[in-house]
């Protein structure tokens, strides 16, 4: 009678290897920026770090928007800047800052 049970090697074949390495395609640094920020609005990754450490530099933290922007929502699919000690709002209630815009308030602020 045969063994009707998989073999290991069998099982381990169905498994990956290695883990998942992003395609070029995820990997593109431009982020597809709601229309709401204007026609013009497209940001990299870069310019999303540049905002960063220049907001923590002024002891601000700034939070991107996660969900995605309808027309008429108040979330506008940009940015927030926070005070970083206490968390109060500073500029962005309805996250519709760019990095340039957290760039320029963190350099009015300090």
């Amino acid at each position: 009678m045969e063994d009707t049970q998989p073999s290991w090697e069998h099982a381990n074949a169905l498994t990956p290897k290695s883990r998942w390495k992003p395609t070029p395609a995820a990997t593109a640094v431009t982020d597809a920026v709601p229309h709401c920020l204007g026609d013009d609005a497209e940001w990299t990754r870069s310019d999303e770090a540049r905002a960063r450490r220049v907001a923590r530099k002024a002891g601000c933290v700034i939070h991107k928007s996660r969900s995605r922007p309808m027309p008429y929502s108040s979330n506008k699919g940009g940015f927030m800047l926070l005070n970083g000690t206490t968390g109060f709002l500073i500029a962005g209630e309805y996250f519709d800052l760019s990095p340039d815009d957290v760039i320029r308030l963190c350099a009015d602020l300090g």
